[in-house]
C-alpha cells in the first residue's frame, strides 16, 4: 500500500525529547507497525481466498461451494497466524531467559569491586 506522510512534522532529534516524549513516541511507532501489520494480514488473507475460491464472475456474489471454500480457507489462515504468533511468543520468551541466564553468568564471573 502507499503511505504518505505528508502533513505530519518529522519528529524532534531524541537529544531534544525527555523521556516520556520518547516512550510517546516509541508507543507510536508500535502503534503504526501493528496497523500495517494487520491490514497487510488481512490484505494477504482476501487475496488468498479470492484467488483460490471465486471461480465464477458471472454472479456479484459468491455461490455455495465459494462461500464454504471463503470460510475454509479463513479458518486455515487464520489457525496458522495464531500458531505462528504462539511459536513466535515461545521463541522469544526462550530467547529473553537465554540472554537474562548469560548475563547473570557474567555477573557471577566478574570480579567483586575493591572498596
Amino acid at each position: 500500500g502507499v503511505y504518505c506522510q505528508c502533513a505530519e512534522s518529522s519528529p524532534p532529534p531524541p537529544a531534544a525529547m525527555n523521556e516520556a516524549q520518547q516512550n510517546q513516541q516509541l508507543m507510536m511507532m508500535i502503534t503504526e507497525l501493528q496497523v500495517r501489520d494487520s491490514i497487510s494480514t488481512y490484505n494477504r488473507l482476501v487475496q488468498r481466498c479470492f484467488r483460490s475460491c471465486v471461480k465464477d464472475f458471472r454472479n456479484n456474489t459468491l455461490d455455495k461451494k465459494e462461500a464454504k471454500c471463503v470460510e475454509i480457507a479463513a479458518e486455515k489462515f487464520l489457525r496458522h497466524s495464531q500458531r505462528t504468533g504462539a511459536r513466535f511468543a515461545e521463541h522469544q520468551s526462550r530467547e529473553q531467559q537465554r540472554m537474562q541466564a548469560v548475563a547473570a553468568a557474567q555477573a557471577m564471573a566478574a570480579p567483586a569491586p575493591i572498596g
